[in-house]
């Protein structure tokens, strides 16, 4: 006899899921947006552009928003200050650290888990490499989150070595494979610009090398795509 309890339907599952799913595509459609309103605005400088994006989600004070400002804030800006302990407080601070067993299914979760790691560089790097290249396409195959895409290149460039050779490859043509790609590489700063070629030459002087791989790589292909010079 079938169990009755395997199709039971978990709404409060679905409801979350679903929350998730709409807040994730109405960021998608609002950042989509200001960038399109920060190229028509011809904006001068890559960090200009990256503050019209990254101030998408605010709205202008009503009237009742700007009488309030005047009033003193009741509440400490740390409502723990002097009541934990430093141990309490380290405590704190490396639960920020963990990051979920479970791996992410979209972009929303990616940023979410990708987020808790705060500026630990290494962590970010390690957290990369939990992923193979099709299921980091199958999370940003919409669209690469802004100003990531730079970051992942800097990390790669920083941490990058010869064990990781076919994982960090097959990521980064994933990648170029995302829908809107070419304006996140358009849109890359001069530093990200930097650890990029940096990171290809490093590829380049590792296939050089003569190091075995499983993959089939096509170095000038990727160079091209990631708007690199080819060698």
């Amino acid at each position: 006899m079938a169990d009755p309890n395997e199709d039971k339907i978990d709404f409060q599952k679905l409801e979350k899921e679903l929350s998730y799913a709409m807040e994730a595509d109405a960021k998608y459609w609002r950042e989509n947006d200001a960038k399109f309103r920060a190229v028509e605005q011809r904006v001068e400088t890559y960090e200009q552009f990256r503050d019209i994006v990254a101030a998408s989600h605010l709205k202008p004070l009503d009237r009742g928003d700007k009488e309030g400002l005047g009033r003193p804030r009741q509440q400490p800006w740390n409502p723990y200050g002097g009541t934990l302990s430093n141990t309490d407080l380290e405590s704190r601070k490396n639960e920020s650290l963990k990051v979920s067993t479970k791996l992410p299914s979209n972009g929303h979760e990616f940023i979410q888990q990708w987020k808790r790691l705060g500026e630990c560089e290494q962590e970010k790097y390690n957290y990369l490499l939990q992923f193979n290249a099709d299921q980091l396409f199958s999370i940003f195959k919409n669209e690469i989150s802004f100003g990531l895409l730079g970051e992942i290149l800097k990390l790669f460039n920083l941490y990058f070595t010869e064990d990781n050779l076919e994982n960090v490859f097959l990521i980064l043509w994933q990648l170029s494979n995302t829908n809107r790609f070419s304006l996140s590489i358009d849109f890359l700063s001069k530093e990200e610009k930097k650890d990029r070629d940096e990171l290809m030459d490093k590829l380049q002087r590792t296939f050089e090398c003569g190091l075995e791989t499983k993959i089939d790589c096509d170095l000038n292909s990727l160079r091209k795509l990631y708007g690199c010079k080819t060698a």
